[in-house]
């Protein structure tokens, strides 16, 4: 788990380091589950209580002098929101923008190709119920293989508008075949 003393060696007084010390070894099991309910993931829970602590330390003068219940509420403040930062950094880290997909080196490997062609047959009636531009683009890409270039130069279009309709009739088709699963 996390070592306080090495933490709270840099502070100043013993109060300081006592106020500390206390206030983690009463609270490490509230500050550990806050961030574990709020990030799902036990390494990352550990991360932020470490965090948090270092923040405890930097601004210990909050706490010194305050009821006991005071300082276990700003405890539970600073673990919380440094849980939820760190919770919007990896959000961040993980997400891809349109963009990126749309500039990727080659736009013909997306992963979700090789599901579709495979199961192009059972998505036939969920098809039929999209815009024909979208229904369009679908059969040419996976129904007849074209890469996004062909289909762009069939079609008089950019190759990024080929991509984004592409990106918005997958979504459409997802929606309305897991629709027609649930009436099965």
């Amino acid at each position: 788990m996390i070592e306080i003393t090495a933490i709270t060696a840099y502070l100043e007084t013993d109060e300081q380091r006592i106020t500390a010390e206390t206030l983690f070894e009463e609270n490490k099991n509230m500050m550990y589950y806050t961030a574990f309910g709020i990030l799902k993931n036990p390494h990352d829970a550990e991360d932020a209580v470490a965090d948090t602590l270092v923040k405890v330390c930097r601004n210990i003068g909050k706490f010194c002098g305050e009821s006991e219940k005071a300082q276990k509420l700003l405890l539970y403040e600073y673990t919380k929101n440094t849980a939820i930062d760190r919770y919007r950094e990896r959000s961040r880290k993980t997400c891809v923008s349109l963009n990126e997909v749309l500039t990727a080196d080659d736009p013909d490997s997306d992963p979700c190709d090789a599901v579709l062609a495979e199961d192009f047959g059972d998505m036939q009636l969920p098809m039929s119920r999209l815009p024909q531009k979208y229904k369009d683009l679908l059969i040419m890409r996976y129904g007849e293989g074209l890469k996004y270039k062909e289909i762009a130069d069939l079609l008089h279009l950019p190759e990024s508008t080929v991509a984004t309709r592409l990106l918005r009739a997958k979504a459409m088709l997802l929606k309305l075949y897991e629709t027609e699963g649930k009436r099965r």
